[in-house]
């Protein structure tokens, strides 16, 4: 086999088993680790419009909207007209949503933890700067 698709192969491999890990760490909190990363950023960033949640999860606009509605109706999110753009919406947690999200920060990074056992700091800032190459390969597009 190519050596470019077997790697290429087996780094989707490794994704695609890191969510399921992570969906797996998560299941008990009750959110997905998609659902888990929107409360991440939209915690981090203020003012937080579907759009900017949508951009930053590399998303469609559409799949944002359908996103925050599912994670409205669980109670974990609320939105607003955004006071300076009468067309967005601004995204803030709710009670439930910022206490799913302190729980997401103990429990959410145990998948990443497992993966990168046994790796020095060297090996690890190799790893960063290669995901950062591949990752803006793939970004010019």
């Amino acid at each position: 086999m190519d050596a470019h698709l077997e790697l290429i192969r087996k780094v989707q491999k490794v994704g695609k088993r890191l969510i399921s890990e992570r969906d797996s760490d998560l299941s008990d909190i009750g959110v997905t680790s998609t659902q888990s990363s929107a409360l991440l950023f939209i915690a981090a960033t203020p003012r937080c419009r579907i759009t900017d949640l949508g951009e930053n999860m590399e998303i469609s606009h559409q799949a944002a909207r359908m996103l925050v509605e599912r994670m409205v109706e669980g109670g974990f999110l609320e939105t607003a007209v955004d006071e300076e753009d009468a067309r967005a919406r601004i995204v803030t947690l709710t009670p439930l949503g910022t206490e799913v999200w302190k729980r997401v920060g103990e429990k959410g990074t145990n998948a990443g933890q497992r993966a990168l056992k046994g790796l020095s700091d060297e090996e690890m800032a190799q790893l960063n700067a290669l995901m950062d190459k591949i990752y803006g390969n793939i970004r010019r597009r």
